[in-house]
């Protein structure tokens, strides 16, 4: 099942359920197997993701926080990662883009997020 059909599927009982607000987890529309994915699948804010969002909190009157998106920002080698705040109009009321970029060094591994990732 695709995660647009699950984040739908959770907005429904959302409103049946009279709920005001709906978080959504980070990495919420898709779970990426590699670094170059995550830049290749990167969408700008005003994407077919983010719209489809706007239009489920419009259409339900729900407000929506969207944790972790991947935002295309000006440089081809890095993304954005973004916390967007949609209100029950549909309209992107906040945006934060993550700062603090971790860096890890377990065993042999080296994880650097700013290598991938602009911070914001």
């Amino acid at each position: 099942m695709s995660t647009k059909i699950v984040g739908e599927q959770l907005i429904n009982q959302d409103k049946k359920e009279q709920a005001k607000i709906r978080f959504f987890r980070e990495r919420f529309y898709y779970i990426f197997e590699t670094i170059w994915e995550r830049l290749e699948k990167a969408e700008p804010i005003d994407g077919p993701i983010i719209n489809q969002y706007r239009e489920l909190a419009k259409q339900h009157q729900l407000w929506i926080s969207l944790h972790g998106f991947h935002q295309r920002s000006g440089d081809r080698t890095r993304l954005l990662n973004s916390h967007l705040i949609i209100n029950y109009q549909g309209d992107i009321i906040g945006r934060y883009s993550k700062i603090h970029l971790f860096y890890v060094q377990p065993a042999s591994l080296v994880i650097r997020e700013l290598d991938f990732t602009q911070p914001g």
